[in-house]
Parts: structure tokens; sequence; C-alpha cells
């Protein structure tokens, strides 16, 4: 497993984020501007408390750390977090696809695909803010404004039955990888097939601009079961 964690230090570090690789591991900045401070680790059997201290300090000078350590090192990320006075917070959960998942359009549901930046995005916002429950839409917009400034493709597949938009998603190609993000369907339409047409048609998507690998990110336990390959992340945050 933790041969991929150079992998998605590689691919985050696409975004603006700084990355740091050496001895100790890899470390780096999912997004630019310090908006959502969060920082990756690979965590090497030798890795000491004051190394760590040195990057959180380079990283984050003013103090907002976060950090994540692989679950299979959560001993001695757990020592290290009770010195520098952070708990462990939740575990989040890298899913791996080395192959298309498979799935039919069972309802003749319209799939439609644009780009991040058109008349997509409204519906996209609407129906990910009501699944997720968020209370504002500035991770969203941070996705949009991340697409503009770094020109990475961004796309949107919006699933419609009979002009109802009933399932979105996003997804982002970073060198051979599909990054895929915020993939829901509304709750009358669970169960019916649509969570496997929208990893579906996400990953051909990607797959026909280059990609052959796939990652999400989730805390559910029902998707991280589906994915081929699971990247266990303690996430450690300040008490």
């Amino acid at each position: 497993m933790s041969h991929y964690i150079p992998l998605i230090a590689e691919m985050m570090s696409q975004f603006g984020g700084n990355k740091i690789s050496s001895e100790i591991g890899y470390a780096f900045d999912i997004w630019p501007d310090d908006y959502y401070p969060f920082i990756d680790w690979r965590f090497p059997r030798s890795l000491s408390l004051e190394s760590v201290k040195r990057v959180m300090d380079y990283q984050h000078s003013n103090g907002k750390v976060y950090f994540n350590t692989l679950s299979i090192e959560r001993d001695i990320a757990s020592k290290l977090a009770t010195d520098l006075y952070m708990k462990l917070d939740q575990t989040m959960y890298f899913g791996l696809w080395k192959n298309v998942m498979q799935a039919d359009n069972l309802g003749n549901y319209d799939v439609l695909i644009d780009d991040f930046d058109s008349d997509l995005f409204a519906e996209y916002k609407e129906v990910t803010m009501k699944v997720f429950q968020f209370n504002d839409d500035r991770v969203l917009r941070l996705n949009l404004e991340l697409s503009k400034k770094y020109k990475i493709p961004f796309k949107i597949v919006l699933i419609k039955d009979s002009g109802k938009s009933i399932a979105t998603g996003g997804v982002c190609l970073v060198k051979n990888i599909g990054w895929l993000f915020s993939g829901c369907v509304l709750s009358d339409y669970q169960g019916k097939g649509l969570w496997k047409l929208l990893m579906n048609e996400r990953m051909k998507l990607t797959k026909s601009l280059g990609a052959d690998m796939w990652f999400i990110q989730t805390q559910v336990e029902l998707i991280k079961e589906k994915a081929e390959t699971i990247i266990g992340f303690d996430t450690f945050i300040k008490e």
C-alpha cells in the first residue's frame, strides 16, 4: 500500500500545494493558500518528533495544523500526536481502481458531461449540497477556482431522470490519474445502481483523456468496500 503514497503526493502537488520529499516521507498541502490546511504523511519507523515539528512549522506557521498518517502506523503516530497536543479525529480512505467499474444504465437515464465552468455547475451544486448537507458552497467553488487557476481538466457528470437531476459527481485528470470527487445520489434514487453508473461514466470519461488509474476519498464503509485497493489514513487535529 505504501508505494501509492508518493503517487498521491505527486498528484496533489499539481494543485499548487507545497510538497516535501525527504527521509521523513512525503508531506504536502492538498489545497493552496491554506484554505484547507491538511498534510498527508507517510511515516517510516525512524520518524522523529523533531522532524515532524520541523515540517509542521514550515508548512503551517499559523498553527492551523491537521495531519494524516497511514492507519497501519497508528501506534507511532498516536505517540507523536500526544507529544504535539493533538488527537485522532477521524479515519479517511483512499480507494484505488486500475480497472473501469462496469455498470449498466438500467433506467435509461440521461447522462450529461461538461466542464466545471459550465451551466451544469448550478445543478451539480444543488444536488451535492442537498446530499452532503453543506451549509455553503465554498468547497465546491474552490474546485471551480482550481480548475481555472491550474488549467487542470475538471469535469462534471450529471445524471437526469425525466429532466430532474438525480445524481452527480466531479472528476479531474492529473497526469494519468482520474480523481473522482463529490459523487452523490439523491436519497429517493439510491439503491438503483446509480452510484456505479456515475463511477462508470466518470472513469470512461477520464480514460478517454489518458487516465489508467482512479482514486476516490471517502469515509463511507459501503463505498470503500467497492474499491480494488484501500489505503486508510488517520486524521489528527489540535486538541
